[in-house]
C-alpha cells in the first residue's frame, strides 16, 4: 500500500534538503544523471528543457504560480516501512549510492531548480511583473538584463531584493512517498505520466522486469562508447535504450517480427520463461556490448545513424554465426559492410518488394520484418559471392560436413538450382541445414571426394538416397 503526504517547501530549503540528495532512477523518469563522490553533479545532470524553458519556469516560481507539485519518494522512510527482501534491497541501494530521494514526477523542474541555484542559468530579462515581498505584499519587479541566483544574493537595490527574497520564499508544493514497494512507484509513474506526451521507450522503462531492468542496465553500461551515434538530446529521450530494444527484439526473434512499439511492448511484457527475449538475454548482452567497443573503435564518418544500418550490422553478425561463418577480422568485415552500404545508397537502383518500389535508402529506413530479411539477403549474398574464404570471413563446421567449403562452387555449377529437383536454391540459404553435399557414388561404393562427384541438393533427398546410387532409388535426376 502506498502512503503519501503533500509538503510545501521554499526553494531555498526545497534545494538545501530535498534536491540536493536525489537520485534520477530511469525507471520512472527521463533524463541524465550524473554524480560525483556519492553527491549530485549539478552540471552533469540534464533533462528534456533547455534553458529556455528553464528561465520560464523559475520565473513562474518568483511569481507563485509553480503550484504542480513534484512526486519524490522517501527512499529511508520506504526502506523502514518496506514489506519485502526485494523492496529492501532497491531502496537500500539509493541510499547506498549517497542518496535519500527518488524523482518520480518533475525531473525537468528539479534540474531547472538546482542549474538556477548554482548559476548554470540566469534570471531572464522581463518587464514589470508582481511577486510577493518579505510582508507578503505584493510588489512590482522589473529585469533590465538577464542576471544570475548568485548576483540576485548579493544586490542591494529593492528591486532586486525583492525578487531573490520572492525566489527563495517560494512555495514549491511535493507529494512526498513514505510507504510503497517498487511496483507501487512504477504504478504510480505511469498514472501521472497517463496521457502526457511520452515517447514508447520512456514508458517501457517504467516496466520492472528482467528484460526492462537489463536493457536499462546495458544502456549505462554502453552509451560511452555509442555516443557519437547518439546525441544528447537523444540519449535523454531513451533512443539509446530503444535502439538497444530494437536490437534484441530482432535477436531474439531472428527478424521475424516487425520492429514496432506494439512488439517491443509485448517483449517486455511477457515474463514467463516462453519468451526468447529472456532466454537469450545473457548471450544478448554479452554480444551487444563487444558490439558496442567496436562501434566505439570504428569510424563511423558517411553513416546514417537515423536509419536502420546500425541495427543491420549487430543482426548481420548474429546472423552470420547462425550460418556458422566466422568473421576472422572484423575491421576489414566493417569495411566491406561500409562499403556495400555506401554502394547500394548511391546506385539508386530499385527493388520491387511487397508491391512497392524501394532503393537501398529507402529499404534503411523501413522496419518490418520482410523488408529486413530482404536486407539481410542482400548482405548474406555479397558475402558469399566475395568473402567467403577469404581473410575476412570463413565456414566452420560443427558438424561432420567437411564439404562446407565447396558449396559455393556447387551452387554456381549448378546454375543456384537444386541439382536433383531443379528448385532455386537462394544464395544466402547455401549453408544452411536444409540443403547437403551429396556424393552422387556413395564412398562406400568407391566414390571419391573430388568435386566432380558432389552436388547440392536438398536435406530430405539426402537422408532419403543415404548410402545407394540414384538407380537404385529408381528415380531418373537430372545430371
Amino acid at each position: 500500500m502506498l502512503l503519501s503526504q503533500m509538503k510545501d517547501f521554499s526553494y531555498e530549503v526545497l534545494n538545501n534538503t530535498v534536491l540536493e540528495q536525489s537520485y534520477l532512477d530511469k525507471s520512472f523518469q527521463v533524463g541524465i544523471f550524473k554524480s560525483k563522490d556519492k553527491t549530485i553533479d549539478v552540471v552533469g545532470i540534464d533533462s528534456r528543457w533547455d534553458n529556455t524553458m528553464r528561465q520560464s519556469f523559475i520565473k513562474s516560481v518568483a511569481t507563485g504560480n509553480a503550484v504542480t507539485p513534484l512526486v519524490i519518494v522517501d527512499a529511508k522512510e520506504c526502506l523502514n516501512n518496506a514489506d519485502t527482501q526485494n523492496d529492501q534491497e532497491y531502496f537500500q541501494s539509493i541510499i547506498d549510492k549517497g542518496f535519500r530521494y527518488i524523482v518520480v514526477d518533475g525531473w525537468n523542474r528539479v534540474v531547472a531548480l538546482l542549474k538556477f541555484k548554482n548559476n548554470l542559468f540566469q534570471f531572464p530579462k522581463t518587464r514589470k511583473m508582481f511577486v510577493l515581498d518579505n510582508n507578503n505584499n505584493e510588489s512590482f519587479v522589473e529585469v533590465t538584463q538577464p542576471v544570475s541566483y548568485s548576483t540576485l544574493k548579493e544586490s542591494v537595490t529593492k528591486n532586486e531584493i525583492n525578487l531573490v527574497n520572492a525566489i527563495d520564499n517560494a512555495k514549491i508544493y511535493v507529494i512526498m512517498v513514505t510507504k510503497a514497494s517498487k511496483k507501487d512507484i512504477s504504478n504510480l509513474f505511469l498514472r501521472v505520466n497517463d496521457g502526457k506526451t511520452l515517447n514508447g521507450q520512456e514508458k517501457r522503462n517504467g516496466m520492472l522486469n528482467v528484460v526492462a531492468d537489463t536493457i536499462k542496465l546495458l544502456s549505462d553500461q554502453n552509451i560511452e562508447y555509442m555516443s557519437k551515434l547518439f546525441s544528447e538530446t537523444e540519449i535523454t529521450r531513451l533512443k539509446f535504450d530503444d535502439f538497444i530494444a530494437n536490437c534484441l527484439l530482432g535477436y531474439s526473434y531472428k527478424n521475424e517480427k516487425n520492429i514496432s512499439d506494439t512488439a517491443k511492448n509485448k517483449m517486455y511484457a511477457d515474463e514467463s520463461d516462453d519468451n526468447p527475449a529472456v532466454k537469450f538475454l545473457h548471450k544478448f548482452s554479452k554480444d551487444f556490448t563487444d558490439f558496442c567497443k567496436f562501434i566505439n573503435e570504428s569510424n563511423t564518418d558517411k553513416i546514417n545513424s537515423k536509419t536502420f544500418l546500425f541495427y543491420d550490422y549487430f543482426m548481420l553478425t548474429k546472423l552470420l554465426e547462425d550460418k556458422n561463418i566466422v568473421i576472422k577480422d572484423r575491421k576489414l568485415f566493417y569495411q566491406w559492410y561500409k562499403g556495400f552500404v555506401i554502394k547500394n545508397i548511391q546506385s539508386k537502383k530499385t527493388y520491387d518488394i511487397d508491391d512497392d518500389v524501394y532503393t537501398f535508402d529507402r529499404m534503411l529506413r523501413k522496419n518490418n520484418a520482410n523488408i529486413i530479411q530482404y536486407r539481410m539477403n542482400m548482405y548474406v549474398n555479397d558475402i558469399y559471392a566475395n568473402l567467403l574464404n577469404t581473410d575476412v570471413i570463413n565456414e566452420y563446421t560443427p558438424r561432420s560436413d567437411s564439404y562446407q567449403k565447396y558449396r559455393y562452387e556447387l551452387w554456381a555449377k549448378q546454375n543456384g538450382f537444386d541439382a536433383v529437383s531443379g528448385e532455386s536454391i537462394p544464395l544466402h540459404e547455401i549453408l544452411d541445414e536444409k540443403y547437403h553435399v551429396d556424393h552422387i557414388v556413395p564412398l562406400s561404393k568407391k566414390g571419391s571426394d573430388d568435386i566432380s562427384n558432389l552436388r547440392l541438393v536438398s536435406r530430405e533427398f539426402n537422408l532419403k538416397k543415404s548410402n545407394k546410387l540414384d538407380e537404385e532409388l529408381d528415380m531418373q535426376f537430372s545430371a
